[in-house]
């Protein structure tokens, strides 16, 4: 079976309701808001999406290398099956989507607000999250691993089955609710505890 070529895409603007396949988006420095439109089989390199709103939007299969989503606000989106590789995502809203076997790598995601919506098979590789926050959201064997999530917040979000033990937790913002059945380090238990007030004896 013959390959499909990605080929470059020279526009710098998207069109709504437009499907877009095996495309190739790179240093794009502007683009516009987009509110509703399929992207398959598509690689972004070094395009800025910061500052944009953007919705209704489904990636499937994509790969974003040194992209930028810093103070966006995107919801109602599906991500499948896709990866973001040295990606900024600072001060990053998404809500109200779904994400499903996909990967952020090597990313930034301070200050990130994940919120009510649901992520399965998913994982989050090298990456900072700094008071990254997970407001009601569905989580479904999720893979956090060597993530800075100092001072994260977890409010009304299951953390359970999800092994914390390879990441910084600092400050963690929770209830213990949400961490049942999550995996941790002893010292990590100390951390947590601390949180609430309670005295550990040596």
């Amino acid at each position: 079976m013959k390959k499909t070529k990605i080929v470059d895409y020279i526009d710098n603007t998207f069109d709504d309701s437009e499907t877009y396949n095996y495309n190739k988006f790179s240093n794009i420095e502007y683009i516009n808001e987009i509110n509703s439109a399929d992207f398959n089989n598509c690689y972004f390199e070094e395009v800025d999406f910061s500052n944009k709103k953007l919705s209704n939007l489904i990636f499937y299969n994509c790969y974003f290398k040194n992209c930028n989503f810093s103070n966006s606000d995107i919801n109602n989106i599906g991500l499948h099956l896709s990866t973001f590789s040295a990606c900024k995502f600072l001060a990053f809203s998404l809500s109200s989507s779904t994400i499903k076997d996909t990967m952020f790598n090597d990313s930034n995601m301070n200050y990130t607000i994940l919120s009510d919506n649901k992520i399965k098979d998913t994982c989050f590789i090298d990456s900072n999250l700094v008071e990254i926050s997970f407001i009601n959201d569905e989580l479904k064997n999720i893979e956090i691993d060597n993530c800075d999530l100092k001072k994260a917040r977890i409010d009304n979000t299951s953390f359970s089955g999800i092994d914390l033990s390879t990441n910084c937790i600092d400050g963690l913002r929770t209830n213990i609710k949400d961490l049942k059945g999550c995996i941790i380090e002893s010292s990590q238990a100390r951390t947590i505890l601390s949180n609430y007030d309670i005295n550990i004896k040596y």
